[in-house]
């Protein structure tokens, strides 16, 4: 082979070399950027848990004094109300429509905050004020107001771990805090 044909040839082989570089490198970029996102992303979601659990601790004081004033029979039909109007997923509602909800909290998490935005929905709280009005008249109140609030705490502490999570980088899921598993 001529000297020519072989400078022709290896030219060939480093234009090669270098698309191969480039295209792996910014593939590299782009899941850096990726995860860049999704971490961004889960640190909203986040924020936006600890608040609604915020929401519920003030929701527990306020069915701790409507169980004083029950007991005490001080209590209207209308003071009869578990309100759920200030649980807030306005970030989470975002990441169902994009579709990065599922991929970032995996199946399990997806799962349990599901079901946390289902109980603290203010649906759900007007037919929980419903049925506590029904469970007062049967002198039953109380009883109901102690089974929401374990009901309330299990889905809770379900969730808990979600705060201290973060992103693996290569692969989709979250990494729990030993502690928190």
């Amino acid at each position: 082979m001529s000297e020519a044909a072989m400078f022709a040839l290896s030219n060939a082989f480093w234009v090669f070399v270098g698309i191969v570089a480039g295209a792996f490198i910014q593939f590299l970029l782009s899941k850096i950027q990726a995860r860049s996102q999704f971490s961004a992303i889960l640190d909203v979601m986040k924020t936006e848990l600890a608040l609604n659990i915020d929401e519920y601790e003030n929701l527990k004081l306020r069915l701790a004094g409507l169980k004083t004033r029950i007991g005490a029979g001080q209590v209207t039909d209308s003071a009869l109300y578990i309100p759920m109007e200030g649980f807030d997923y306005s970030a989470t509602l975002a990441q169902i429509r994009f579709g990065n909800f599922h991929y970032i909290l995996g199946k399990d998490y997806s799962q349990r905050s599901l079901e946390f935005m289902r109980y603290f929905s203010t649906g759900n709280g007007h037919i929980k004020s419903h049925i506590l009005k029904d469970q007062h008249a049967k002198d039953r109140s109380l009883d109901f107001i102690d089974h929401f609030l374990r009901e309330a705490d299990d889905i809770v502490d379900n969730l808990r771990p979600l705060l201290n999570a973060r992103r693996q980088f290569w692969k989709s899921g979250l990494v729990m805090q030993e502690k928190d598993i």
